[in-house]
């Protein structure tokens, strides 16, 4: 189901997991309206709709962690998740309200849905990325990501993204980091994808105020399209 660009209130969405209970696919992001559904709606959609795979509800500025642990909690074969706004990656001036969603939000779903292949987090100042490095976040259990998009995290590090990359390399076929400023020369995070991403197609760090590149990812990344 996709409601791009209609009105959607927390009414609606209970309808919708009243009489949808089979949905799987679901796009509650508005480009020329904000989205005002809560945390309470998403949560009720978890319950009701346990079978949801796909989950879009970028433009959604009212749901936080709230809605994260509802979706990892009851909705655990989730390939496709994204939060924050829908704005352009090249508008840095971009002053509307940030994404609620935090670290703990994120370790859920990153946790609990092993099925997560996409995961979205845009401009969402909560996030660190810590959960990464926990021993949870492991070979023996940890989702099969191919694509993560981080843009504007300003307070992601460069440790956590590390991490995440070590773990997750053989599956990982799109990184996007844009405006992730904690990176400084990112000269351990992108030996590290060199060295291990060698299924990925794309790399993305505008605005990440890198200006080199490392010695080591030269012939290394021969899948890569897009830089």
């Amino acid at each position: 189901l996709d409601e791009l660009g209609s009105t959607v209130t927390d009414a609606s969405v209970d309808v919708l997991a009243e009489l949808c209970p089979e949905l799987k696919r679901v796009t509650f992001a508005e480009s020329d309206s904000r989205c005002h559904i809560t945390d309470t709606a998403i949560a009720g959609l978890a319950v009701r709709c346990i079978k949801l795979v796909e989950v879009d509800l970028r433009e959604c500025a009212l749901l936080g962690d709230a809605s994260a642990l509802a979706l990892a909690d009851h909705c655990p074969g989730l390939t496709s998740v994204a939060f924050g706004p829908l704005g352009d990656d090249d508008d840095y001036e971009y002053d509307e309200q940030e994404c609620l969603v935090s670290d703990a939000g994120l370790d859920a779903l990153t946790l609990r849905c092993l099925e997560l292949t996409q995961l979205e987090v845009r401009r969402c100042a909560n996030v660190t990325g810590a959960g990464f490095t926990s021993p949870e976040f492991s070979l023996e259990k940890r989702p099969k990501l191919e694509r993560v998009v981080f843009g504007f995290c300003k307070n992601l590090t460069e440790n956590s993204l590390t991490s995440l990359v070590t773990t997750c390399a053989p599956t990982l076929t799109e990184i996007s980091l844009t405006g992730c400023t904690q990176f400084a020369r990112a000269e351990t995070l992108l030996t590290t994808i060199a060295a291990r991403c060698r299924n990925l197609e794309l790399l993305n760090m505008s605005w990440c105020g890198v200006t080199t590149l490392p010695d080591a990812m030269c012939g290394r990344l021969t899948a890569l399209r897009e830089l």
